[in-house]
Formats: structure tokens, sequence, C-alpha cells
């Protein structure tokens, strides 16, 4: 399953994980909290990211600690498509340089 990952500490990474809750449960830091941002595609978060005294990300304000794009088909959980991957990256590190922010990496292929 292809995510993005923007994690608290400013670093983006798209990556291929396995598609399973436990694991999506570890890259955001604990149970999972969604944010719907369009019918396809949703942010995934700690829900109790705040009382774990998580930092605001940096990406998204507005959240705390690391977050996860992931895509929605059929009302689940999938990959990002990569085209769309590359493009929200792209589009993220754009905003973070007008800022005067640094983004680290991208990896991750097909899968």
């Amino acid at each position: 399953m292809r995510i993005i990952k923007l994690s608290a500490k400013g670093r983006l990474e798209i990556k291929n994980v396995k598609d399973d809750l436990r694991v999506l449960q570890n890259e955001v830091g604990g149970y999972i909290e969604q944010h719907t941002l369009a019918e396809d595609m949703a942010i995934l978060c700690d829900e109790d990211a705040t009382l774990k005294n998580r930092s605001r990300n940096p990406f998204i304000t507005s959240l705390y600690g690391d977050l996860v794009l992931v895509g929605i088909k059929d009302n689940k959980w999938c990959s990002i498509p990569l085209m769309w991957a590359k493009k929200l990256a792209a589009m993220i590190r754009g905003k973070r340089k007008q800022r005067g922010n640094n983004v680290d990496s991208e990896r991750g292929g097909e899968g």
C-alpha cells in the first residue's frame, strides 16, 4: 500500500507499507483518527496525539504528530496512485520551500 507520511519532524516520505491496521497505527504512533480530504483521499493521525504531547505537524498545522495520507476506494483505505503521490509531494515541498523549510526525502516504488 503506497502512502505519503508527513512526520512531525518535517520529513516527507512516499513509501510502501503492508495493508494492515497495525502497520498504519505504527506509522501514526497510535489509534487512528481519519480526516477525509476528498471522496478518494484521507489523512490518518493518532487520535490521542495532543494527549501524548506530540508536536504540531509542520505540514498540516491543525494536526499533531505523524500523519499518513492514504487513498480511499469502496470505503476502505488503499494506495495513493503513484502520480498523485508525486504531485502531492511536489505541492507540499513547494509550499514548504516558500516558507523557507526543507523537506527531506522521497522513497518508494510502484507497489
